[in-house]
């Protein structure tokens, strides 16, 4: 069994689910699953923060720990 980035899962969980993520995100489910599992992508970051309405610090914890949205 594949492991996952909890992270990632939890960011997918709360746009709707990898459909309606892959869909906000202009990338097929494939890409998505891939993220579940090793997370998203850091060179698409703010991409993705502005496409799926997340803050880069819940997309990716581990570089943005502690990280202060002004």
């Amino acid at each position: 069994m594949a492991r996952k980035n909890a992270a990632a899962q939890q960011a997918v969980k709360i746009v709707g689910g990898v459909s309606e993520t892959a869909r906000r995100a202009g990338v097929t489910r494939q890409a998505v699953q891939h993220w579940v599992r090793v997370g998203f992508p850091a060179d698409r970051l703010l991409d993705l923060e502005k496409a799926l309405g997340l803050p880069r610090d819940v997309l990716r914890p581990d570089i943005f720990k502690g990280y202060s949205r002004r």
